[in-house]
């Protein structure tokens, strides 16, 4: 009995030794991989913030840096004026320049509350990305969002502004439609939505709906802010629009969301320390597009389903990477209403045109005169 206890602890012991001998050994080495990937994420994610730097760099031909030093004795972050910033600030006491137009317009792959493709059917590329994902993930929830109107030149923002003033008077239509220059939507990154249960029109009623719900509740997830809430009318200088997003950056969305504070708020409140990164956003949005990019390569090259398995223009089927249009979308006041044979909720215009490209040789459709009733870019 003896021999048999000795023998156990002899092997016991031979054991112990080589598991501490396997763990002593194997441990600086999982240590250094460890280090080795983690200095190879750093470098990526820095080679990465320095592509999307000069590439910004390179299509607008400015710096990237959004901001001057904050004020010395009130320590809070300077308005971000910079046009291109997606944390830019659009009111009426900071305006846009009147020939500003983005060079990266792109038509999202949504449902729109309209037939055909026209200036409001543009967005920047970025928001417009977000969008896709934005409205995607409202479907999964049974909620049907609907795009109504998108980016919208100087000039027809000035023609929409004039027209309301003619039958509504100045005081009623600075409550809710912008002068030119202090439109959001001249920025490319602001559309306005509505759903079949609002009629697909823009009011107030919108925000109680499922819809109107469901999007102020979710729309920081994807970058996107309610721009006028209710309650800080006297703040943004506009009625309360819960049809109106705008695309500032998953970040700054939910520092807004979380805060409830408005972009005007943001600037007029936050200090050096507690400002928003929004070159995180673009990295990140950089990351992603290559993804989708390969996943689409990926599809591609893989055997083409058979048409009873294909939904290609389904309005259910699932957002499409944004492609740039021919040219610019032109501003125009007024066209004939033109008949198209059924809904075009997926739309993939051709590649953009090189930053030379003027917006006077569009061959975009035109937009719907201002004044028709289905159009609602009466508003904002």
């Amino acid at each position: 009995m003896k021999k048999i206890i000795i023998s156990f602890t002899v092997i016991f012991a031979m054991m112990a030794v080589a598991f501490v001998s396997h763990f002593v050994v194997r441990t600086p080495n999982i240590i250094k991989a460890e280090k080795v990937e983690s200095k190879e994420d750093t470098k990526d994610i820095e080679q990465d913030e320095h592509d999307v730097i000069e590439e910004l760099e390179a299509d607008y031909g400015h710096e990237i840096e959004e901001e001057a030093s904050a004020d010395p004795d009130a320590n809070i972050i300077k308005t971000v004026t910079n046009p291109n910033s997606i944390a830019v600030l659009v009111n009426r006491r900071h305006l846009l320049p009147e020939d500003y137009e983005p060079k990266d317009l792109v038509v999202p792959d949504v449902k729109f509350s309209f037939y055909g493709t026209y200036e409001r059917s543009y967005m920047r590329e970025i928001a417009a990305f977000y969008l896709e994902r934005l409205f995607e993930a409202a479907e999964k929830h049974n909620v049907i969002l609907k795009g109504v109107s998108g980016y919208r030149s100087y000039e027809r923002q000035q023609a929409i502004y004039e027209n309301n003033v003619r039958n509504r008077g100045k005081k009623e239509t600075n409550a809710v439609s912008a002068k030119p220059g202090s439109s959001e939507h001249q920025t490319g990154l602001t559309i306005d939505v509505s759903s079949d249960s609002a009629g697909v029109s823009l009011g107030e009623s919108f925000g109680y709906t499922t819809e109107g719900i469901w999007l102020a509740r979710n729309a920081h997830k994807y970058g996107y802010i309610v721009r006028y809430p209710k309650g800080k009318e006297k703040i943004t200088g506009y009625d309360y629009e819960p049809w109106h997003i705008r695309y500032v950056g998953r970040s700054l969305a939910t520092y807004l969301y979380e805060k409830k504070y408005t972009l005007e708020e943001y600037y007029r409140y936050t200090t050096v320390d507690e400002k928003i990164n929004t070159k995180a956003d673009i990295i990140r949005y950089r990351k992603q597009k290559k993804k989708q990019e390969r996943k689409d390569a990926l599809n591609s090259e893989s055997p083409s389903p058979s048409p009873s398995a294909s939904s290609k223009s389904s309005p259910s089927s699932s957002p499409k990477k944004t492609t740039a249009p021919k040219n610019s979308p032109k501003a125009t006041a007024e066209i004939k209403t033109t008949k198209t044979p059924k809904p075009s909720a997926t739309v993939t215009p051709k590649a953009s045109p090189s930053p030379s490209a003027k917006a006077k040789q569009s061959t975009a459709p035109k937009d719907e005169d201002e004044t028709t009733e289905t159009t609602d870019e009466t508003v904002d």
